[in-house]
């Protein structure tokens, strides 16, 4: 761990730096946090690197746990909040990311009826929903895509030092995606005629298509537990969060009868479903 290079010295003096740093806090203390609470909340480094901290690096690691906690006054003026509607809809995949970051957030679910009124307050930047804001940093957020990658690159879910692994996590967050915008093009300003062709078209040969791929791809999987990998990513949120929103919503009725010709991914959804909850 690159840490140890700075610290292979002396003992005592490691064990002075410390008793040093936590009389006061400096740039440096920000810097080791930040990296130090990547590695904490990084699924794969978290395995790789969080006991051998604590085993071979025992003064950093109690500097580092003390400094955690001196650091909660920090992170606790941090207050998340997101806007969305009361349903699952875009929003569900980055209130599932969210609970699974252990980031506490407010739920804010806009009624219909108030949102003519919300939309040109001023507070929603392209005038749509989802919305992440936290007013302490100075972040607002908008484009529930854009949300989901910088939650996801923030926090190791999104892997993009692995090309050929962060192509494999698109790939799902991206079928998904066609999927549902799909799914939302059957209310837009279409005549009743092409609503009709375009919904047996994706229920028809969309939806099965996609599917069957789904299917393959999660098989060749070595652990059918998760999407990518060993652990979960952005794909994971992207699959129950959207299965929530879309294919278990009653206005889309074909979706039951397709979902029982594909039984693995079924069981995969049931099983994530009760793991991913918010």
């Amino acid at each position: 761990f690159f840490f140890s290079s700075r610290r292979r010295h002396t003992r005592q003096r490691s064990v002075s730096w410390a008793r040093r740093c936590v009389q006061e806090t400096a740039i440096a203390d920000f810097y080791l946090m930040g990296i130090y609470a990547n590695v904490l909340n990084h699924p794969d480094w978290k395995t790789m690197f969080g006991d051998r901290i604590e085993k071979k690096y025992p003064v950093l690691h109690a500097y580092a746990e003390k400094r955690m906690k001196d650091f909660n006054l920090y992170y606790g003026k941090c207050k998340t909040k997101l806007y969305y509607f009361d349903m699952p809809g875009r929003a569900e995949m980055i209130r599932i990311t969210l609970k699974q970051m252990h980031n506490p957030f407010e739920d804010i679910r806009i009624k219909y009826e108030d949102w003519p009124k919300e939309k040109v307050s001023g507070k929603f930047e392209l005038q749509q929903l989802p919305i992440l804001e936290c007013e302490a940093c100075g972040i607002n957020v908008c484009q529930a895509d854009a949300i989901m990658h910088r939650l996801g690159i923030r926090y190791g879910y999104l892997p993009i030092s692995n090309p050929e692994k962060l192509y494999k996590v698109l790939w799902w967050c991206n079928t998904w995606k066609d999927i549902m915008e799909g799914c939302a093009k059957l209310f837009g300003p279409i005549s009743e005629g092409k609503k009709v062709q375009t919904r047996a078209d994706l229920f028809e040969k969309t939806v099965p298509l996609y599917f069957a791929r789904m299917e393959e791809r999660l098989k060749l999987n070595k652990a059918q537990s998760f999407l990518v990998g060993k652990s979960y990513t952005n794909a994971d949120f992207y699959f129950v969060g959207i299965w929530r929103g879309f294919i278990q919503n009653p206005m889309f009725p074909e979706f039951k009868e397709i979902t029982k010709k594909f039984p693995l991914l079924e069981q995969y959804f049931e099983v994530n479903n009760k793991l991913l909850q918010h």
